[in-house]
């Protein structure tokens, strides 16, 4: 590589520019100029030779030849592709209507068993009812003497008692405790994310955490009882009502969730939600319920509408029996009423002739 030759080349304008380029560069120069040199030697050969003629004319049709081949197996290919796309669609489609009208009937058999509970609820219901009312009775005269006996005692507890509870009986303070200690547990379990306070915007629950492409609403509940259908609604809106969450916690601290247990998967517009349950002593939770929302989010082609459909009957359902229920008791008020009313319509009328 060390080793030099002395050239002698004509002064123009091209073996200036050659002089003036790198040592690799004018390597490259010589050897490329060494190829074409070769490659154009063998194409003047090839002039006027009716031999190279026509094998280069014979090559040709072969490659023309193999051309159409490969456009006919592409075109074959195409069509074995969306034949099998079709076959597979409406596999899935019948599985999934299987599906559905399975548990659609399950439902249907539920609500017939439901119908009958609660005739026979009704029925020991008002038995008990009676039962009660007269030991009751009784226990309020027991009960009368022990309160009055408590009272003094009482009355000297209370305004230290009140003091105390004022802050655990006040919502608004329990509210924002609930909120404050939530607030600390995202900083520690996700230092890189950003964590914004939203509870006083309004719609957008009570934090928005943003980490990677992920965005998730997160929605916190200090209640001493099991958190309300009502709060469950307004959670609900706020997912759908907000195109730029894309998943949402509903995280009750200290209580659990009606009808829902620990870590309960639902959708609403696609959007995967899970509820979760007395999260003040299990904050790791959070950190579960965001890899759980990760693995749904990359899955390729997941299609939730059918689990999406089931959790929207399901949350309606045990409005329908309360509805249920209260019209069966407004029928048999009505109707004892009425009978009441006629009775004593009756005895009028009675009383009138016997006059």
């Amino acid at each position: 590589m060390n080793e030099t030759i002395e050239v002698f080349l004509p002064n123009n304008k091209n073996t200036l520019a050659f002089l003036g380029l790198h040592r690799r560069e004018k390597d490259k120069c010589i050897a490329l100029g060494l190829s074409f040199l070769s490659y154009g030697n063998e194409t003047i050969q090839c002039w006027d030779n009716q031999q190279w003629e026509n094998k280069l004319k014979h090559l040709q049709q072969e490659l023309e030849r193999e051309r159409k081949c490969n456009v006919e197996l592409m075109t074959q290919h195409k069509q074995e592709k969306k034949r099998l796309s079709e076959v597979i669609k409406g596999t899935e489609n019948a599985r999934y209507q299987a599906d559905t009208n399975f548990l659609q009937e399950k439902i249907a058999l539920l609500e017939r068993r439901v119908n009958q509970e609660v005739d026979k609820y009704c029925s020991l219901h008002q038995k008990l009812t009676n039962d009660f009312e007269n030991r009751q009775i009784t226990r309020e005269q027991r009960y009368e003497d022990k309160i009055q006996e408590l009272e003094t005692t009482v009355e000297s507890m209370r305004h230290i008692n009140h003091t105390l509870s004022m802050r655990g009986q006040n919502s608004t303070f329990l509210g924002q405790d609930g909120e404050k200690l939530t607030c600390q547990a995202l900083n520690c379990l996700f230092p890189k994310a950003e964590i914004i306070d939203t509870h006083a915007q309004g719609g957008k629950g009570d934090f928005l955490l943003k980490e990677g492409d992920i965005c998730c609403m997160i929605e916190t509940k200090n209640h001493k009882a099991n958190v309300g259908r009502l709060d469950i609604d307004k959670f609900y809106n706020d997912i759908e009502t907000n195109d730029n969450i894309k998943c949402g916690i509903f995280a009750s601290l200290k209580s659990g969730v009606v009808n829902r247990g620990d870590f309960h998967l639902e959708f609403r517009n696609k959007k995967p939600i899970l509820f979760l349950t007395h999260v003040k002593n299990n904050m790791k939770h959070l950190v579960l319920a965001l890899m759980i929302f990760r693995v749904l989010m990359n899955v390729e082609g997941l299609d939730m509408s059918q689990k999406e459909k089931i959790d929207r009957i399901a949350h309606c359902i045990p409005v329908i029996k309360r509805k249920w229920a209260t019209l069966r008791s407004t029928i048999i008020t009505f109707q004892t009423t009425m009978f009441q009313l006629i009775s004593d319509q009756e005895a009028s009328i009675k009383m009138l002739f016997e006059l």
